[in-house]
């Protein structure tokens, strides 16, 4: 079993064995067997592969490595029935050996483009932990091969009386057992050649009050028991630090906020959030990543945007997307006024203010501006116009029915004036993930916006009951145009294919489990 596995290690938590005996299931069968391990394949495929798997088992997007619990057992199941038909037949084949070894080393290669060495590591300490790898699975390879040939020579021995070498045979691949055990048990806790132990930096973490052991967690608990409305929390530190030759923030620091910050870790996030965050001004990108050559967040390319470690010190922008409480340590840090002290939220270790400038979740303008007039303002600029208006791509028919924008600097009392009046005509009814109901009483045609990412064909937006087109505001978020009065706004998120993706999943499940009823009690001695 694989030690020490978190979700995304499933495929392989059953260690290098199954890379060395799934194969030979296929290796060994006959057509018959080969085409009923196809069919239910296939089956299992279509039942994990679709949008309703994800819905599950995902919060994040519409795909996610979660599926991975669903293929577990399988794994498991098929780990098995190799090792038995290996045992069963007493064959072993090089040649499935061969063919998922080059596998193997051809997908390692493949993917050093995309998965780019970060800190100490290096494309030669990455080709030396294939091999290593590698190694290790011929060694499954000729552990098994050798067992097979212990079996058939026994009843050789054993006919002529004769036992000893035999023990001794098995004496030495069980010897050869244990050692692959401590192998694996080196790969499941990265003690891999050229790696590092982790142990050092994990107790490093305690001492220190870093990481998932820190003050941070119960802060946000006491937050959340105070205030049970919607907001999000942002802190100034980092609470999960690790290494990969270089110390940094970990991409994992979103679990410590439980989810309510404005950072997050996964790697398929939405390009909504991306977009806005870059027109923003916001470099989005891995923790431990080289930004010294980057001019612009646009400089940013490839998986280093698969992270987003939140806005920095862009207070307003916090605002905008409803920080409503800022964690820090130590002295007070240069907060804006609108940033008060909460003492009764705080402790010995961590200072919480409460931020009066936050708008809701959901707020409303009557002004607009055009994306390209956006793009070409200060960061100092865009922060403001955020703050008074939405942003439309300037080929939008909305743009001309809105109020143009103004020019100025908000002041700290101009934020918070402004956040008192977007509470007071916008209030969020209901909140969960991916279904919002607001009231809405808007003295003029306007924009409401979302603070959520803008997903085209995903959202479905009723106003008072009626069916609103999704407009993508400020270049990544999501908005809808309303008119003049009160409203009841609904907003849900449903993936496109969700309906057509549950149907197969659905199907393919019953297949699946009608074809294993009909092997089992019409197929006789000849099933699987």
């Amino acid at each position: 079993m694989r030690i020490n596995a978190d979700f995304f290690n499933l495929t392989t938590y059953a260690t290098f064995v199954s890379i060395a005996t799934i194969p030979q299931l296929w290796a060994l069968s006959n057509l018959k067997l080969r085409r009923r391990i196809a069919s239910v394949g296939l089956l299992c495929a279509l039942s994990v592969l679709f949008p309703v798997v994800a819905w599950v088992f995902n919060g994040f997007s519409d795909f996610s490595y979660r599926w991975l619990f669903v293929w577990s057992p399988i794994v498991s199941l098929a780990t098995g029935m190799g090792l038995d038909l290996v045992l069963t037949k007493k064959r072993w084949s090089w040649k499935a050996t061969a063919c998922v070894c080059s596998l193997f080393a051809l997908a390692s290669v493949a993917t050093l483009p995309v998965f780019l060495p970060v800190g100490d590591d290096s494309v030669f300490g990455r080709a030396k932990r294939v091999i290593f790898a590698l190694l290790v699975v011929v060694s499954y390879a000729l552990l098994l091969s050798g067992l097979i040939f212990t079996r058939k020579q026994t009843g050789s021995h054993a006919r002529r009386g004769s036992l000893t070498a035999c023990h001794f045979a098995k004496a030495a691949l069980l010897s050869f057992a244990a050692l692959l055990f401590v192998l694996e048990m080196g790969v499941a806790y990265r003690n891999w050649p050229d790696s590092r132990s982790y142990s050092e930096q994990f107790s490093n973490m305690a001492e220190n009050g870093t990481g998932f052991f820190d003050s941070d967690s119960e802060t946000v608990r006491g937050i959340r028991l105070a205030d049970d409305s919607f907001y999000r929390i942002e802190k100034d530190h980092g609470s999960v630090v690790v290494d990969w030759g270089v110390p940094y923030e970990s991409d994992n620091d979103s679990m410590v906020q439980n989810y309510f910050g404005t950072h997050s870790y996964n790697s398929m996030n939405a390009s909504g959030a991306i977009d806005f965050l870059r027109a923003a001004g916001v470099f989005v990108a891995f923790p431990a990543a080289d930004l010294s050559l980057c001019e612009s967040p646009y400089d940013v390319s490839g998986p280093n945007l698969n992270y987003i470690n939140g806005v920095g010190n862009r207070y307003k922008l916090m605002a905008l997307l409803g920080v409503k409480y800022y964690i820090t340590i130590g002295d007070a840090p240069d907060l804006p006024d609108y940033f008060a002290f909460d003492e009764d939220l705080s402790s010995e270790s961590r200072s919480v203010w409460r931020n009066k400038g936050s708008y809701p979740f959901a707020s409303f303008f009557e002004s607009a501006i055009s994306e390209s007039d956006y793009r070409m303002m200060s960061y100092e600029e865009k922060d403001d116009a955020l703050l008074s208006s939405v942003v439309l791509e300037d080929n939008a028919a909305l743009l001309s029915e809105l109020q143009q924008a103004g020019e100025g600097d908000l002041s700290d009392q101009d934020v918070v004036d402004s956040a008192i009046k977007q509470n007071d005509i916008v209030k969020i009814e209901m909140l969960t993930e991916g279904d919002y109901v607001v009231d809405l009483d808007a003295s003029n045609r306007g924009v409401l916006l979302v603070a959520t990412p803008y997903e085209k064909d995903n959202w479905s937006i009723l106003v008072d009951g009626e069916p609103a087109e999704a407009v993508c505001v400020d270049c990544g978020l999501l908005g809808v145009a309303v008119n003049s009065g009160e409203h009841v706004i609904r907003v849900r998120y449903l993936p496109r294919w969700f309906g057509m993706g549950a149907v197969v999943s659905c199907v393919s499940l019953i297949g699946l489990l009608l074809y294993g009823l009909r092997c089992r009690f019409f197929c006789g001695s000849g099933c699987p």
